[in-house]
């Protein structure tokens, strides 16, 4: 392989790189998202569901404990169906499966392209196979919001990471 050959190879894989690190953080910045949802709707429907108790023991006005109920039987229910704690273990998954694939991309382009005996056509094959294993992790992970994305994206350029 050439020395622009190499240049070439490196080039792309950075581009796979960053890609691979900005998806990677923006499925942990989801999953903190999710903990910290799962964290809140949780303590409100814990302190609706105590308040209630406590309201009607105290006799108080019919609505108080009324409106308490049902914030919490809210929260209650989102707690079951939308199941932020199930996302949040979706998105830790993907992104440590994007942490392990973006060392093994870091470690052939800072190792294995030394080797003088890597041909172009053995470059390209690997190049694919991390774009085939990124896919792979895409296709089965959660999606990640648009603006969760524009945000891990400005603040890794704010750190100074590609």
């Amino acid at each position: 392989m050439t020395p622009a050959d190499r240049d070439a190879v490196k080039t792309e894989l950075n581009r796979l790189l960053s890609s691979v690190l900005y998806t990677e953080k923006a499925h942990f910045r989801h999953e903190e998202r999710a903990r910290r949802t799962y964290f809140w709707l949780g303590l409100v429907a814990t302190a609706a569901g105590t308040l209630t108790a406590i309201s009607v023991l105290q006799d108080l006005a019919t609505w108080i404990p009324t409106v308490l109920a049902v914030l919490a039987s809210l929260c209650s229910a989102l707690l079951t169906f939308v199941r932020p704690s199930d996302s949040a273990e979706a998105h830790a998954k993907s992104g440590r499966s994007l942490g392990e694939l973006r060392v093994r991309m870091r470690q052939y382009r800072d190792l294995d392209l030394r080797d003088a005996d890597v041909t172009v056509q053995a470059a390209r094959a690997c190049l694919a196979k991390f774009a085939a294993d990124k896919a792979d992790i895409d296709a089965v992970a959660e999606a990640i919001s648009d603006r969760v994305y524009r945000r891990t994206a400005k603040k890794l350029k704010d750190e100074g990471q590609q």
